[in-house]
């Protein structure tokens, strides 16, 4: 019975020493990294009895490491349709094929770059159309900020369409 409670122990105290190796890596961003040995702690974890209390604690603690992770890996998907880095970006592939999840990963990249466009093009927009009111400046200049972007492309006069869409297609 000592023997098996020392191998529990042992084997407690060796996913308690890899949770913090995980928020470092989280930290550094080894995004792959931080995914493949999470994943590799959870299964650590299952296979240890569901009753004992730190079992429990520890389980969440991964999972939250793996969860801050793959919000790391979004938002550095997020920065890349504003400003595109090729080691950055093989990153965040890596972290998701590590995952296995392809699929999202698709996913991802679509949602990502259609706001990154919707708000390129709104924030165009609202430049052009601030540039009416005011000089940008007063109330009027709130409305305009939080007008919605179809109704912003009407208040366009035929004048401000053009340029508008030629800065559109040049920042995209």
């Amino acid at each position: 019975e000592l023997l098996n409670l020392l191998d529990l122990l042992l084997q407690l105290r060796g996913v308690v020493a890899q949770v913090s190796e995980l928020e470092k890596g989280l930290k550094d961003g080894r995004l792959a990294w931080t995914v493949a040995n999470t994943m590799r702690c959870a299964e650590v974890i299952s296979s240890l009895d569901p009753e004992i209390f730190c079992v429990h604690e520890l389980r969440i603690t991964v999972m939250r490491v793996l969860d801050d992770t793959l919000a790391a890996a979004d938002d550095t998907l997020q920065g890349l349709c504003f400003s595109f880095d090729p080691s950055t970006s093989l990153r965040v592939f890596e972290a998701y094929l590590t995952l296995g999840d392809t699929t999202g990963l698709a996913d991802k990249i679509q949602a990502c770059f259609a706001q990154a466009v919707l708000g390129s093009s709104h924030g165009i927009i609202r430049t052009v159309t601030g540039a009416r009111t005011q000089g940008g400046a007063g109330k009027d200049a709130g409305l305009v900020r939080n007008r919605p972007y179809n109704e912003l492309c009407k208040t366009l006069s035929i004048d401000q369409f053009r340029p508008c869409l030629l800065k559109t297609f040049d920042v995209l």
